[in-house]
């Protein structure tokens, strides 16, 4: 058996074998599941937020550093919400972003999941910050 006649046996089946992996495409019952997941959980966050957001815009002890942690803590949960939604929407509906500058720059910060990434790692230092004031506060009595 000659070398051409191994590589013309080794390409007659072309076709990607995904089996277990990660990058596997979802069929569609699936990918309907994740849509319908992705939406509920992510405008059942935008609402949670809202209200969070909502009560802690009222309440009168502004002084104090935690308040400001948990409203802009509120605020990047708020944002990551949404843009988890807007991906979601996106993908599950193939939109394509028009090919001039501005869609272009849509496309690649706005409308990939950097925002998404972005904002959840915000909010994760702003857990990292509440917790180390907590900690301040616990250690130094109150002062």
């Amino acid at each position: 058996m000659y070398y051409h006649e191994v590589w013309e046996e080794s390409q007659v089946n072309t076709t990607p074998s995904y089996g277990w992996s990660v990058f596997a495409p979802l069929s569609d019952s699936l990918e309907t599941v994740n849509f319908a997941l992705s939406c509920v959980l992510g405008i059942t966050g935008l609402v949670l937020n809202s209200l969070t957001l909502t009560v802690l815009l009222q309440n009168n002890l502004r002084r104090q550093i935690k308040y400001w942690l948990l409203i802009s803590l509120s605020i990047v949960d708020f944002l990551s919400c949404l843009s988890a939604v807007v991906y979601s929407h996106m993908y599950h509906l193939d939109i394509h972003v028009q090919d001039d500058v501005f869609g272009a720059l849509l496309c690649k910060v706005v409308f990939s999941r950097f925002p998404y990434y972005l904002f959840s790692a915000v909010s994760a230092w702003h857990v990292v910050m509440i917790s180390v004031e907590r900690y301040l506060f616990v250690i130094h009595n109150g002062s």
